[in-house]
């Protein structure tokens, strides 16, 4: 089933992400390679944001409360046998726009805070890098080697970018002191090609199912041109990847078509919505 013949450089990719890193100059790398733009946060955001780095452990969770602008830091404990316990230790809000300041009902508390929240007024807040991160990996054709996300293998060239190799040398020369974007390049024999294939089945397949919710969700017009934005990406990626492995993924594009088909059987049958049109490339189910 399988090409090796067909040699495809791509690397194992994770990263470790530190501290607040400079927004002007992730911005720029991010400009400069094409990457999706840096996400700017408000005070609303960065709150939360401060509060997370002031309080990484993952028994500590921001939750809303019912004022607006106002955030929870709840403590999670978990015993064996019984369901966990959830304590708030504290509230926090923002105060005002431009000058935004940060009150709490826990003052030992406050100058860290106040200071957490500046800086990721200023800068790029570590869950943020993350994020971003993880929207590059998108931008790129990158697939999922681990369920939950965090590990990817790279392709290491096709886009406007660059090579990612040289993408990632200057993504982590904008990073903070401690943030490291790792990229291990592999050996490209029948292990790789079936780890490859497999994460890419996986994206496709969970990729289609919420493309079919969120179609059975929202039949406006709109959000039916946001579908069929997916659904191309979703099938470019396909035909990128059989480039990349060498070999046909038919029951993949299937997949991913079926899911706009089933739309099209859909609108067909209401007289008030047109149905959408599919790429050429669609293979009908």
């Amino acid at each position: 089933m399988k090409n090796l013949g067909v040699r495809a450089e791509g690397r194992v990719t994770y990263w470790s992400i530190a501290g607040i890193a400079p927004r002007d100059a992730l911005a720029a790398v991010a400009a400069n390679l094409h990457l999706p733009n840096v996400p700017e946060l408000g005070p609303a955001l960065a709150l939360r944001a401060a509060l997370k780095e002031v309080f990484p452990e993952t028994r500590h969770l921001v939750r809303p409360t019912g004022e607006r602008s106002r955030l929870a830091l709840v403590n999670e404990q978990v015993r064996p046998g019984n369901d966990p316990e959830y304590t708030v230790l504290f509230t926090a809000s923002v105060d005002g726009e431009d000058d935004a300041t940060v009150s709490i009902d826990r003052p030992g508390y406050a100058t860290r805070i106040q200071e957490a929240f500046e800086g990721a007024l200023r800068g790029v807040p570590t869950e943020v890098v993350s994020q971003w991160l993880t929207q590059v990996m998108r931008h790129l054709g990158a697939v999922r080697l681990r369920e939950s996300g965090g590990v990817y293998w790279v392709p290491s060239a096709g886009t406007d970018a660059g090579e990612w190799p040289g993408i990632a040398r200057a993504i982590n020369g904008a990073l903070a002191a401690g943030s490291v974007i790792y990229t291990l390049s592999t050996a490209w024999d029948e292990s790789s090609i079936h780890s490859v294939h497999a994460a890419l089945t996986r994206e496709v397949e969970s990729e289609s199912a919420e493309l079919q919710e969120a179609i059975a969700a929202r039949p406006g017009v709109r959000a039916r041109e946001t579908q069929a934005v997916r659904y191309a990406a979703l099938d470019d990626k396909i035909t990128r990847y059989e480039a990349i492995l060498g070999e046909s993924l038919e029951r993949l594009r299937r997949v991913a078509a079926t899911a706009m088909l089933g739309r099209t059987a859909a609108a067909l049958a209401g007289a008030d919505i047109e149905p959408l049109a599919l790429p050429d490339t669609a293979v009908p189910a």
